[in-house]
């Protein structure tokens, strides 16, 4: 949905590049990631790695999809991208937090959230 949005009639031709690089780079260790997993429990490597690049199919099929219909929805879209955010910090603590806890401590764990969440909110400033 991200690749449709950003090539929208809004936002300039070389954002919607930059925004499809960046999650072609992001799909290699997701992709990765699936096929690891496959492999040790039996899946041939070609079958895992079929499987693996299948996973990243609805990707373009929805980019168009939201291309197509972001203006018409332009309303919807602050909605869903809280929606979305909401999603990912609910993961982040209830289940990234918990396993870092788990091996390094409460304490570690969060000393590291915090000097995660500065060094973030610096890049973002800069």
């Amino acid at each position: 949905i991200a690749v449709g949005v950003a090539f929208s009639k809004q936002l300039s031709e070389q954002f919607g590049l930059y925004v499809s690089l960046l999650l072609a780079v992001h799909n290699v260790p997701e992709g990765l990631a699936v096929a690891l997993v496959l492999v040790p429990r039996g899946v041939s490597v070609p079958l895992a790695s079929v499987i693996a690049t299948l996973t990243s199919v609805p990707q373009p099929l929805l980019a168009v999809a939201a291309f197509l219909f972001v203006d018409t929805f332009r309303w919807l879209l602050p909605l869903g991208l809280t929606f979305a955010a909401g999603a990912m910090v609910y993961v982040c603590l209830h289940e990234l937090l918990n396993d870092a806890a788990e091996q390094l401590g409460w304490r570690k764990a969060l000393e590291v959230t915090g000097a995660s969440f500065l060094i973030m909110s610096a890049t973002i400033a800069v």
